[in-house]
């Protein structure tokens, strides 16, 4: 009897979870690949810009993906293409303009739909970020640099010293933008 009584227990249990999971939709997952259209399986970076498109670095360009299909930047000579196909960074600037991190930088302006270089002498950003109106980089080279949208460059801030990388930018407000050395010593804070 005891079997039993349990036997149904267990049942109108099961019945009863089944019922209330019918309300809930599950979520669909979609998988990206090769097969799909994404350029390379090793992907570093994802952001997502303003108009929707989410944008996929791997280590064979870039791919914007529009929800169907991708659209793919890649390396070349010319002056509008990457400046590599590795590309380790990717970063949603606060004029929604994304900037792409390889052996240079390279910017995309979503106004004008046009990738730029925006030079080498820094080498490669580790990370970006916005504080105030302007956007800032750390260079593996040149430290903290700060982004001129007239020249489409990045400056070296002179009272950053040139060997200080600095991962894991954030900002506040307050008190300006911190960042954590690369070698896990000390934090920094530049107030501008």
């Amino acid at each position: 009897m005891r079997c039993l009584a349990l036997f149904l227990l267990v049942i109108l249990s099961i019945s009863g979870f089944s019922q209330d999971n019918e309300q809930y939709i599950l979520p669909k997952f979609n998988q990206l690949d090769l097969k799909t259209g994404l350029s390379n399986l090793n992907v570093s970076s994802i952001i997502q810009d303003d108009l929707g498109y989410i944008w996929i670095s791997t280590a064979r360009g870039i791919n914007r993906y529009d929800g169907t299909s991708f659209i793919h930047y890649f390396y070349s000579n010319e002056e509008s293409k990457l400046y590599n196909d590795m590309v380790f960074t990717l970063f949603k600037n606060h004029e929604g303009n994304i900037f792409c991190s390889s052996s240079g930088v390279n910017m995309f302006d979503v106004k004008k739909e046009k990738m730029y270089r925006l030079g080498t002498h820094h080498g490669t950003f580790v990370d970006f970020i916005d504080y105030g109106k302007n956007t800032y980089g750390i260079s593996q080279l040149s430290g903290l640099c700060i982004f001129d949208p007239n020249r489409r460059t990045f400056e070296k801030l002179p009272d950053i010293q040139n060997d200080l990388i600095l991962l894991n930018l954030c900002a506040d407000s307050a008190s300006g933008i911190w960042g954590k050395s690369d070698d896990h010593q000390f934090l920094v804070n530049y107030n501008p």
